[in-house]
């Protein structure tokens, strides 16, 4: 613990928990000083927050006495960051107990705190020198009034993840989509129709979990003189960042499927000659979607799996994880060719745990639904073995036994014996 005179650790029992769940663990104070410690209380506080860095660089010009110039590259980072879930409370008060005055010893303060179900999942998100993480983290501190201002309170703070909670029942059961037919003009260069091509897809659900199969149907028929090569089905993850007018953006296909283009599908097949009944420029009627798709049209169904390392969806003030499905006609002739396409946004949302171990995204910790139980134990000056299987994480080697506790609710605020100090928070974060 160091030679500091009044040192504080916290040991949870897990490293990270489910949105909605319970956060157990202990606050250990250890006062070693025969000058006793004065504060009116000692309090936990959680915190939940965006972070993001975004690097650029601006370029300069300088020109010596002999005319020559040279150029130079400064690095600049925008960094900024929104707490978007927050509340402090105390575990302990010392108020009435001679005068706010702390005997040296070693003390132990059980808590339970009940997380809100709506918080969002922990993530992390890199490109470059550029970042935007969303991450929680817990402090217990004594509160003295009569602090310095260059003095800080005796203080320690500790990281834990969080899973995002979802309603397994609604995963399940939730209906997909369907989008009506598009008829897409094709062009070369920009400028020159080569007849349209119509494209329609559905979805069998909206709400996605890591490990899903999603169900795509797509058909299609080819009006054109351009071939299509094949048909690209992926499932894009597009996560944006900002900060003091600066932006970042990372984007890759979580899962993507490759499939025969005219070749083995007869309805995308090219014509020979563009179609009298459409424009020179490719500008078709809105009545040929439908028209363009009859009940002979087949159509065609593929799957892709989602990955289990990809992130949940979110929008925040300051990053954004978007998810969407696009299916792709891909034509010959390259980027001076139209390629059809058509999206569907969709959201990627984590199943409770129910115990089992599973990977957090961005090398995150690794979550385990096994719990310790934890035993009331109070104050006192009297030092002993603290028995326990799991070794305190900078905690004090030595601590009392389980005799009583001091505790608050949150509904009364009145002090019980022999209870742990268990806090509910009800309110949305911000």
């Amino acid at each position: 613990m160091g030679n500091k005179p009044c040192t504080v650790g916290i040991r949870t029992d897990q490293e990270t928990y489910d949105a909605g769940s319970v956060v157990t663990g202990t606050i250990y104070v250890s006062i070693t000083t025969s000058k006793p410690v004065q504060a009116t209380s000692l309090n936990l506080s959680f915190v939940g927050e965006e972070r993001v860095v975004i690097h650029h660089t601006t370029s300069e010009s300088h020109t010596d006495h002999q005319g020559r110039t040279t150029n130079r590259h400064r690095d600049h980072y925008e960094r900024a960051n929104c707490i978007f879930y927050k509340f402090d409370y105390p575990i302990a008060s010392f108020q009435g107990k001679q005068g706010g005055i702390i005997a040296p010893g070693q003390y132990e303060y059980p808590f339970q705190v009940t997380l809100p179900q709506d918080l969002p999942g922990c993530t992390s998100c890199v490109r470059g020198q550029s970042r935007c993480d969303i991450l929680y983290k817990m402090t217990a501190h004594f509160v003295q009034p009569d602090a310095g201002f260059f003095s800080k309170p005796p203080h320690f703070t500790k990281s834990f993840g969080v899973l995002a909670h979802t309603d397994a029942q609604q995963t399940n059961d939730v209906a997909g989509i369907k989008l009506p037919p598009e008829v897409t003009p094709v062009k070369t260069c920009c400028c020159f129709g080569k007849g349209t091509m119509t494209l329609q897809c559905e979805i069998d659900k909206s709400i996605l979990s890591p490990h899903d199969h999603l169900e795509i149907q797509f058909a299609g028929k080819n009006e054109s003189t351009v071939k299509v090569l094949n048909v690209k089905v992926e499932l894009d993850e597009i996560v944006e960042w900002h900060a003091h007018g600066h932006s970042e953006k990372l984007t890759r296909a979580a899962a993507e499927r490759v499939l025969a283009g005219g070749h083995e599908m007869p309805e995308f097949q090219e014509l020979r000659r563009v179609p009298r009944r459409h424009h020179y420029f490719g500008i078709p009627d809105s009545s040929d979607a439908t028209a363009s798709l009859t009940n002979n049209t087949p159509s065609r169904k593929t799957f892709l799996v989602v990955p289990g390392d990809i992130r949940d969806t979110y929008r925040g003030n300051l990053m954004e994880v978007r998810h969407i499905v696009t299916i792709t006609l891909v034509t010959s002739g390259g980027c001076c060719t139209t390629s059809p396409e058509s999206c569907v946004a969709l959201q990627v949302r984590r199943r409770p745990t129910g115990g089992q171990a599973v990977a957090v995204p961005a090398n995150g910790p690794i979550y385990n639904d096994s719990t310790t139980t934890v035993t009331p134990t109070a104050p006192t000056e009297d030092i002993q073995s603290f028995s326990s299987s799991t070794t305190p994480v900078e905690a004090p080697p030595a601590y009392a036994p389980a005799t009583s506790a001091a505790s608050f609710n949150n509904n009364n605020n009145n002090n019980n014996n022999n209870t742990i100090t268990t806090i509910t928070i009800t309110t949305k974060y911000a």
